[in-house]
């Protein structure tokens, strides 16, 4: 099981939400093994607070990441 500081997939790590795991992308089992965790551990219905604060954290995200596309946009000017 490989938590981000493992991974293997570079793709999407910038989003790194809390609480999630990452595998090897051709490691069926791997994932099989993650998903039967999570199966186990989740409970079902909506999750008000934990879904505001992704939301929240996504918005900070995005103004971060527009910030740095204009810094690099200004500095070639």
């Amino acid at each position: 099981m490989n938590k981000s500081a493992d991974i293997i997939i570079p793709v999407h790590l910038e989003q790194n939400p809390p609480s999630a795991y990452f595998f090897e992308r051709r490691n069926a089992d791997e994932l099989a093994e993650l998903l039967a965790k999570a199966i186990a551990s989740l409970e079902p219905g909506p999750h008000n607070q934990s879904e505001d604060l992704a939301r929240q954290e996504n918005q900070e995200r995005v103004i971060t990441y527009g910030r740095g596309f204009l810094e690099t946009i200004n500095s070639i000017k």
